[in-house]
């Protein structure tokens, strides 16, 4: 099931046994970079989901596992 971070929040409630898994590029700047490459987006679009980004990749440690270009790992990335 692909579910966005708040859903993923309300399916561990309802099924606490789920596992979840945390999508994400491997930095801030590859980051900006793949939403600069959409060139689909105003300036102002542009901020609001890289902010929304940076926010929800703050949920990292709420979600069983993370996986970022071929890596896959129970602890966030900023303590591998």
């Amino acid at each position: 099931m692909r579910v966005d971070v708040q859903g993923a929040a309300k399916v561990k409630v309802l099924i606490p046994a789920a596992v979840t898994v945390f999508l994400t590029v491997e930095s801030d700047s590859e980051l900006k970079a793949r939403l600069r490459r959409r060139d689909s987006e105003s300036r102002a679009a542009y901020r609001e989901r890289l902010n929304t980004a940076r926010q929800e990749m703050a949920r990292i440690p709420d979600f069983d596992y993370w996986w970022s270009t071929g890596a896959i790992s129970s602890k966030p990335p900023w303590t591998t």
